[in-house]
């Protein structure tokens, strides 16, 4: 059997794949990728039990003394753009610019120091980390295995 790609882009990710060692042959990468597709068929989708809380807590991390209880008047960024949305249908001009500057100003202020990027660094290792809860049959939800990569590398 001949196989033909026609997809250049694919052409060329093939090729790095056998060029950096990962593979021999394109014969090798298909039998993986089979393997691959046929064990993810053979494994049913496992639901993460629990919360991000109990994954730290269950976790190598749990040496780090992470500070995880919620601050209270932490606002919620989904709170935020609702009742920003809200109050500028609704609001007189006075309200709109006040908002507006509190949206500008203020609510950026409290955020300062307590966001991290989501570099290339963690990028990599949300990668790993996502392989390693899949073979675990423990996947995470995207967004908090995001956040538990960022958390690892920072």
């Amino acid at each position: 059997m001949n196989l033909e790609i026609h997809k250049p882009e694919l052409v060329q990710r093939v090729q790095a794949q056998i060029q950096t060692g990962h593979f021999h042959d394109t014969d090798e990468l298909i039998e993986k990728a089979l393997d691959a597709l046929d064990e993810m068929a053979a494994t049913p989708a496992v639901m993460p039990q629990g919360s991000l809380h109990d994954f730290f807590m269950n976790s190598p991390l749990r040496v780090a003394n992470l500070d995880l209880e919620r601050v209270a008047d932490y606002p919620r960024a989904f709170d935020a753009g609702r009742d920003r949305t809200r109050d500028f249908a609704q609001g007189d001009g006075k309200r709109r610019r006040d908002l507006q500057r509190w949206f500008d100003e203020d609510l950026p202020a409290l955020f300062v120091g307590r966001i991290l990027a989501f570099d290339a660094r963690v990028a990599s290792c949300w990668a790993s980390l996502t392989a390693l809860l899949l073979d675990k049959g423990r996947p995470l939800p995207i967004l908090d295995s995001q956040i538990a990569a960022t958390a690892l590398e920072r």
